[in-house]
């Protein structure tokens, strides 16, 4: 790699060596498998993050009619929760779709959604499946939240962008909600679009993204630091980095091959 890309990396690791609190970092360029790193497979808690590879695998199961997104389940007060944004406006005995709880989940990244459907699909399907897709964390914990890291994160979101690519109706849908999901703590660059899933409790404070540019990119950013008054400018970081270090990457590649017109 030339020095305008190897820069880069030094300037992340320097960054990231700074704080404990600065958790962990990976970019994935989409398209060609290169990725950048930082403290990829340590664990931290999940805070809402955990809902991305859980909507995922029930929209491939419904893709594979096994799942019914059309099934209705019901709010009752054993799902009583002060992060149920929607569900609480909605009341209790009230009746919903999966596929409204997914977008529950995922747009308004309603707690109660997300536990109704945990408990209705079951942890250790989801544990089974993305267990031999690679992941190493979540869904591992005897809970609906548990543990998560920057390796499972890219592997999920990967996953989402495949699905998207190969499954035009259920892919389609699924991405518009992570396409609309907020609150958005990676920005992006140019007026992208930007697929995510962010999450936060505590001093856990999470976004995992891809990133629409020419190529699609992943980048994923966990932290300690809580919702401070600086936590914004951490994913500011995490994003400047990974936008320049795509950019500068992408240069490269363009200027030593020949036959790749993507950029």
């Amino acid at each position: 790699l030339p020095t305008s890309v190897t820069s880069i990396i030094d300037e992340m690791r320097a960054y990231y060596n700074q704080s404990n609190n600065y958790f962990a970092f990976k970019y994935k360029d989409i398209y060609t498998g290169f990725s950048v790193s930082y403290n990829e497979k340590q664990d931290i808690f999940t805070a809402s993050t955990i809902k991305a590879p859980k909507d995922i695998y029930i929209y491939e199961m419904a893709s594979q009619g096994k799942i019914n997104l059309d099934e209705k389940l019901t709010y009752t007060g054993r799902y009583a929760n002060t992060g149920a944004w929607v569900l609480n406006n909605k009341g209790f005995n009230t009746s919903h779709t999966v596929r409204d709880l997914l977008k529950y989940s995922t747009v308004s990244s309603d707690n109660a959604a997300h536990n109704m459907l945990m408990d209705h699909f079951g942890r250790q399907n989801m544990l089974s499946f993305w267990k031999e897709l690679g992941t190493t964390a979540i869904f591992t914990v005897n809970n609906n939240w548990g543990l998560t890291n920057a390796h499972d994160a890219a592997i999920y979101m990967e996953e989402l962008y495949k699905f998207y690519l190969e499954d035009e109706k259920y892919g389609e849908e699924i991405m518009n909600n992570f396409l609309n999901a907020t609150p958005k703590f990676i920005k992006g660059k140019n007026n992208y679009r930007i697929a995510n899933k962010s999450g936060w409790a505590g001093s856990a404070v999470h976004d995992v993204s891809i990133i629409f540019a020419d190529n699609p990119y992943i980048l994923v950013a966990l932290s300690n630091l809580g919702q401070t008054d600086y936590y914004m400018s951490y994913f500011n970081k995490a994003n400047d980095l990974a936008y320049r270090l795509h950019t500068e990457y992408w240069k490269y590649k363009m200027d030593t091959c020949s036959n790749i017109n993507q950029y």
